[in-house]
């Protein structure tokens, strides 16, 4: 008798709540995923989970309505939109019980995104990049930050005074990933995050429980050479202001001329900028100019 093989199917999450320019970065994302799977990948499943299906109904993705009212109850009480993050990966694991990747809309793929499942297993998750020792950001919502740990006691298991060290290090939350196995840990994260938000404000609370959990029971892996993420305001600012022109433009394209199309629109660094941030990270490797935080400019 022949046995029949089961393809694993993983899950490349996305969400979208409300109605913006953050929709059309999901479609560009996804599309920019499809470039290296493409359109009907038996072994990965794109879903959005959105209050806008209707936003999304021409992508080759399994699309989930959630009520604008789940969304509100997933913020919690603090009005916290980020924490719907952790609720929606809960969500989606809990789904189909597969390893899962939350991507934030504001990416594209530099490479197929199965490469992201290489490197998750049981005690092994992924974030997007490993940003800096969280005492060493110097930005003013860094400076924040390391007040915010110095001056609050938390209630968390990894840091049985109460205080969390500065020399841990913040991670990115544009990408998270995890296996199932692994999916008690969104309930430590949850709590943190919760823990956070009576204590402070800062947009960044459910990164930093991201951060301390996962690098704390887990083995934390890097993604930035698979996803771009464009947040940072001289890529993300100038993109934002084309890329309505550039969904209207191509959507009646066959899916692969549009692919190709936002290929070649891509936001990233200019040759000069890229030079500009090899120069600075071999100066730091040498300790000339303080370490500083990490984004994805490579």
């Amino acid at each position: 008798m022949r046995v029949q093989r089961v393809t694993r199917v993983n899950t490349v999450l996305y969400i979208s709540y409300g109605n913006g320019l953050h929709e059309q970065e999901v479609i560009f994302s996804l599309l920019s995923a499809l470039r290296w799977t493409g359109s009907e990948p038996t072994d990965l499943r794109f879903l959005v989970l959105t209050d806008h299906p209707e936003t999304f109904d021409r992508l080759p993705a399994t699309i989930e309505y959630i009520s604008p009212e789940r969304w509100s109850e997933w913020a919690g009480p603090a009005c916290f939109n980020h924490r719907c993050k952790i609720l929606a990966l809960q969500y989606a694991v809990s789904m189909f019980g597969q390893p899962t990747v939350l991507i934030d809309g504001d990416t594209w793929f530099r490479r197929s995104p199965r490469e992201l499942f290489a490197r998750i297993a049981p005690g092994r998750t992924l974030m997007h990049i490993r940003e800096a020792r969280i005492a060493d950001i110097k930005s003013p919502q860094g400076k924040q930050l390391n007040t915010f740990l110095r001056c609050e006691q938390f209630n968390w298991a990894g840091a049985p005074d109460g205080r969390i060290s500065c020399d841990r290090f913040l991670w990115n939350a544009g990408v998270v990933g995890l296996h199932p196995s692994d999916a008690t840990l969104l309930d430590e994260v949850l709590s943190l995050t919760d823990n956070f938000c009576s204590q402070g404000s800062l947009h960044i609370l459910e990164q930093l429980a991201f951060s301390l959990v996962l690098a704390e029971r887990t083995s934390l892996t890097e993604a930035a050479d698979i996803v771009f993420h464009y947040w940072p305001p001289y890529l993300h600012e100038p993109f934002r202001s084309v890329l309505p022109r550039l969904v209207t433009a191509t959507f009646e394209l066959p899916m692969a001329k549009r692919i190709a199309v936002y290929h070649r629109h891509r936001p990233r660094p200019t040759f000069s900028r890229r030079l500009k941030v090899l120069a600075k990270r071999c100066l730091q490797a040498v300790h000339l100019v303080p370490q500083g935080s990490r984004s994805n400019e490579w």
